[in-house]
């Protein structure tokens, strides 16, 4: 929609509505992890794995967006069609998520 129309509440409206479908992919991630750790043991490993996943994100994804960008000759707009690109597969790994309590106590 912002690739067609580039409007400042076009802009907003969408960034809103990301933000908002990203946030149960990134609140869940770390539970996710904790609850595929094997044994109390390798916790800490599995967590830090989740950090070490999260940083590399935040490191190579603005560098990938200037890369989209560069390519296409300076068009911001780009960013609002790769996104959803990355957004997708994320959201669909979380549907293959148990809901409830993975562990028994």
């Amino acid at each position: 929609m912002v690739f067609f129309t580039p409007t400042a509440p076009a802009i907003a409206g969408l960034l809103a509505v990301g933000g908002v479908a990203w946030s149960p992919v990134n609140v869940n991630s770390l539970p996710m992890m904790v609850d595929a750790s094997p044994s109390e043991t390798s916790l800490g490993t599995y967590t830090g794995l989740w950090y070490v996943a999260g940083t590399l994100a935040a490191v190579v994804g603005p560098i990938l967006n200037g890369w989209v960008i560069g390519l296409t000759g300076n068009n911001y707009s780009m960013i609002f069609l790769v996104t959803p690109g990355f957004f997708a597969p994320a959201a669909l790994c979380m549907l293959g998520v148990p809901t409830g309590e993975a562990k028994a106590g």
